[in-house]
């Protein structure tokens, strides 16, 4: 099966990503099998012995991701028409307004699954974060689905964000294990601050100051791992932004981009990277994507 220039570049931007590894033949079989369950994932999961993750019976509309759609096609190049999205508080975390859950087929094939909580449909969550910006950002963890365990994943998602706050801390964190974590370090602080406040005993005091330095240590750590991150990201972009592309492409590109080829284009000369794309766009289907879409 050999898929024609045009149609690989039309599925590039409709958000159908290549991954790293994948063949010509896994990559439609995604596609085809990520449309069948965009349309009818009951019956798809029914027909292939799968439980239903969480219930899928409120399903979020096209029209109501109309600027999820325009945001990505902004900023990345995309703009998805497939994503199976769906309103239920089901299996999420206390501190989650939504998760996405990237469910596994036959022969490796993941399809990506989002959920949000219900109260998104009226209001706010957290007070500042809207169905809008939780969607974006859950879209991009969806379109990147065979990407496994970016560490950049989470800043290409908080890219989304409308508060600059947001866009610049959000990534220091890159998983639910994390923020978990972090909310039992502060808890574990505040309460042994407590009982030493109450009962003026040395003993909580040292727990105090043990948690403490956790705490800390934990938001230092994050904090160096976002810094140097950032450094790469930014420098991978410059390069490829001076091979005469304007930001919008350059930042398509980078979106596309493994964890390796960030961190070695943020090292090599611009000719080189444009070296790489020419002697291995025919050996990689997403290469041959990227080139297809912004080099030729």
């Amino acid at each position: 099966m050999i898929i024609s220039d045009e149609y690989l570049v039309k599925l590039n931007k409709e958000g159908f990503l290549a991954g790293p590894e994948e063949s010509e033949e896994d990559f439609l079989k995604r596609v085809e099998f990520t449309k069948f369950f965009y349309n009818d994932p009951k019956n798809f999961l029914l027909n292939r012995a799968k439980k239903e993750p969480f219930d899928l019976s409120e399903k979020i509309l096209k029209p109501r991701w109309n600027f999820t759609r325009a945001q990505l096609r902004d900023l990345f190049d995309i703009a998805p028409i497939n994503l199976a999205l769906y309103y239920s508080d089901e299996e999420l975390k206390f501190f989650q307004g939504a998760a996405a859950w990237i469910l596994s087929f036959e022969k490796g094939i993941k399809i990506p699954l989002l959920q949000f909580r219900k109260k998104l449909k009226q209001r706010t969550y957290l007070f500042f974060y809207t169905l809008d910006e939780i969607l974006s950002h859950e879209a991009v963890h969806a379109v990147r689905c065979c990407y496994d365990k970016s560490k950049y994943e989470e800043m290409f998602a908080y890219m989304t964000a409308n508060s600059f706050f947001r866009k610049f801390l959000g990534p220091i964190i890159e998983s639910s294990k994390e923020v978990l974590i972090f909310l039992i370090l502060i808890f574990s602080t505040i309460f042994c601050q407590s009982l030493y406040t109450f009962f003026d005993n040395k003993f909580f005091y040292y727990y105090f100051c043990f948690f403490s330095f956790l705490s800390f240590s934990t938001i230092s750590f994050g904090l160096f791992r976002l810094f140097f991150k950032r450094i790469k990201l930014f420098k991978s972009y410059k390069k490829i932004k001076k091979l005469g592309f304007d930001k919008k492409k350059a930042m398509a590109i980078l979106f596309r981009l493994t964890d390796g080829e960030i961190s070695n284009f943020s090292k090599i000369k611009k000719e080189q990277i444009l070296k790489y794309f020419e002697l291995n766009k025919n050996s990689s289907l997403r290469l041959k994507a990227i080139y297809l879409s912004y080099f030729v």
